[in-house]
């Protein structure tokens, strides 16, 4: 097994650009990587697992999936240009689209006087537990269990 200097250069040239120069401060190891990865390789075609039902399913699904992401590359990324201005423009016009909705939890207890209604609101501004008070104090028969929570949206302007 043999690994020249070209196919070194080529597999660093093929990974993403922050991991070049991570391989490059650690040759050795990428060195002893690739050996390992061509090693293996061959085992594997030796013992003909390629021919292994699920493994030609797999690399059937890649192959599909690789010419679509190079259809894409081809037709789609390297045809259309959008510049900065027409970026922002689009953003201006579809602004609330951009916006994260936020959620709003409303939660109550329920008590039959205002007295009451204070007191609890004490308790729970000097850190008595929301949950613990409202199973505790509520009047309201569908807390038996658990308090529920109503989640609203609204957009966040």
């Amino acid at each position: 097994m043999t690994i020249t200097e070209p196919d070194f250069k080529a597999k660093i040239e093929s990974l993403p650009r922050q991991l070049r120069t991570v391989a490059l401060h650690n040759k050795k190891q990428f060195l002893e990587d690739m050996a390992a990865e061509q090693f293996l390789i061959r085992e594997a075609e030796k013992r003909n697992v390629e021919e292994q039902p699920e493994v030609r399913d797999l690399l059937k699904a890649a192959r599909k999936k690789i010419m679509i992401a190079k259809l894409i590359e081809t037709e789609v990324d390297k045809k259309i240009a959008i510049g900065p201005d027409e970026a922002l423009a689009y953003y201006e016009s579809h602004r609330d689209e951009f916006m994260t909705p936020v959620l709003l939890r409303a939660s109550h207890i329920l008590v039959k006087t205002e007295d009451d209604a204070r007191a609890i609101k004490a308790a729970l501004d000097a850190g008595d537990d929301f949950e613990q008070t409202a199973r505790q104090k509520s009047v309201d028969s569908t807390l038996s269990v658990v308090v529920t929570w109503d989640f609203s949206k609204r957009a966040n302007s």
